[in-house]
């Protein structure tokens, strides 16, 4: 009888412990504070714009989003009873926002807010980090399983472009989170696993293939810092900017080459600032194509289908197209493919990553 009472003492003792870390687990994890769900709503939102800004989106477009976010947690702020847990989260995630906004010291105001309230939030370490603080990686260490953390050093490892790294770490930290974290963030792991195999030297290019939507410009960067097609206009000289713009322009290598005289002349200039749909990068990419042989006929498919009044192969490219022969020949010459194996989608827009995989296949 007595063994089983100590049994008993010893199981009890084990299961409350056990209570105890659990209950100090999902403390530090910082998904559970009960302040009727306000956090976790502030978290969602600023998690979008914090995915839009590390994929390298203006973040002047973003910025009404981050003083939506500043305002409606300095609203529950002013609230006096607020527990101490609940405030220090919050300042924390005003101080991100602030800090996306580009208001740096604002954003150090409210760490020392934060701070003061309860030292060992896991959004206080986040906002620590991007401040150049020291404790984050400590923190890490002590709360491996901590999704919160484990999600900044994925989005560290993505900066630092140790894509394989940030693919893992992404993939554990959406395994610890809410489902919306992966909403957000999903696209920036899934560039992390297109890129897990690529060795960039190049910042810049770096930088550029982390963009969902490239612009023509970008993509001109993209090109000019993956390969050489462009030295023949530039004379090996790296331009940036405007100016690589107008020798890319001037080239004629935003041109269409399917239309008629007129059409061609008539033809609205591109600008640098627009998306690159991927029609308009099948054009630029053509051009650098057919220009590295004069073998190499600009309108063979446009005078084919044209002459036989053949329907065109592409559903969603006519024949009658200005790009009809840049869609043919790149999906011929498999530097870009088509959809779903009959549609082309000429108006969706391509991630660096993607334009970077076709640019490098044009020989």
């Amino acid at each position: 009888m007595k063994k089983l009472l100590i049994v008993n003492i010893v199981v009890a003792a084990v299961f409350f412990s056990s209570c105890m870390t659990l209950q100090r687990d999902v403390f530090v994890s910082g998904d559970d504070i009960a302040d009727d769900g306000f956090s976790v709503e502030m978290q969602s939102r600023l998690a979008v714009v914090d995915a839009a800004f590390f994929a390298g989106n203006d973040m002047r477009q973003m910025a009404s989003d981050c003083s939506r976010i500043i305002a409606d947690i300095e609203k529950k702020l002013a609230i006096p009873e607020l527990e101490k847990r609940v405030a220090s989260r919050l300042y924390a995630l005003a101080g991100r926002a602030y800090l996306l906004s580009g208001r740096k010291d604002m954003a150090q105001k409210y760490h020392a807010e934060s701070q003061k309230r309860n030292a060992s939030d896991s959004e206080l370490f986040v906002l620590g980090r991007r401040l150049g603080n020291a404790g984050f990686e400590n923190a890490l260490a002590a709360r491996g399983d901590d999704g919160i953390l484990v999600l900044e050093s994925a989005l560290a490892a993505y900066s630092a472009s140790q894509f394989a790294d940030a693919a893992a770490k992404f993939d554990t930290a959406f395994l610890l989170l809410a489902p919306f974290y992966k909403t957000a963030y999903e696209p920036l792991r899934d560039a992390s696993w297109n890129l897990k195999d690529t060795v960039v030297a190049d910042a810049m290019l770096s930088k550029l293939l982390m963009i969902d939507a490239i612009t023509v410009l970008q993509m001109i960067e993209i090109t000019q810092a993956a390969t050489k097609l462009l030295d023949i206009y530039t004379g090996g000289k790296k331009y940036s900017g405007k100016r690589l713009f107008d020798v890319v322009d001037k080239a004629g290598l935003l041109k269409s080459v399917s239309g008629s005289a007129t059409a061609i002349e008539q033809e609205q200039k591109v600008l640098s600032d627009v998306i690159a749909t991927r029609i308009l990068c099948a054009r630029f990419l053509w051009n650098l194509y057919i220009s590295s042989s004069s073998s190499r006929d600009a309108v063979k498919y446009s005078t084919r289908y044209r002459a036989r009044a053949s329907k065109s192969p592409v559903v969603d490219v006519s024949i009658e197209s200005e790009d009809f022969d840049a869609v043919l020949g790149t999906v011929e010459s498999e530097i870009m493919a088509l959809k779903d194996g009959r549609s082309f989608d000429p108006h969706g827009t391509v991630s660096g990553v993607e334009f970077n995989k076709s640019v490098i296949r044009v020989k």
